[in-house]
């Protein structure tokens, strides 16, 4: 199971640094975990950069965090434009599309 989300969450980042370099979008993946020992441990060592520890709760009350992994879509203000509940695999064309479209309703 483990090795499944982590190649979901690898897939995640990649495809947010594919469309942050063609100017598209700027991931930022949020770990609601309490320490970076736990983020650490579940990327085995290698944190990405695009990882930011959030431990506060301030992120699951603002957009009702309520299962994991969802992914949110968020304007630059903060607001909440989309949600992709559940897991999901992140580099395949479908998975991308719907984050596309998604972004171009936040425009």
């Amino acid at each position: 199971e483990h090795d499944g989300l982590l190649a979901r969450a690898d897939g995640l980042l990649q495809l947010g640094r594919e469309l942050s370099d063609a100017g598209k979008l700027r991931l930022v993946a949020v770990s609601l975990d309490t320490e970076w020992k736990q983020v650490h441990d579940f990327f085995e060592g290698a944190i990405p950069a695009e990882i930011v520890l959030e431990s506060s709760g301030l992120s699951q009350r603002n957009y009702d965090l309520a299962t994991l992994p969802d992914t949110y879509l968020l304007s630059a203000d903060g607001t909440l434009q989309a949600r992709f509940g559940g897991a999901r695999d992140w580099q395949t064309q479908a998975a991308r599309d719907a984050l596309l479209a998604a972004a171009k309703l936040a425009e």
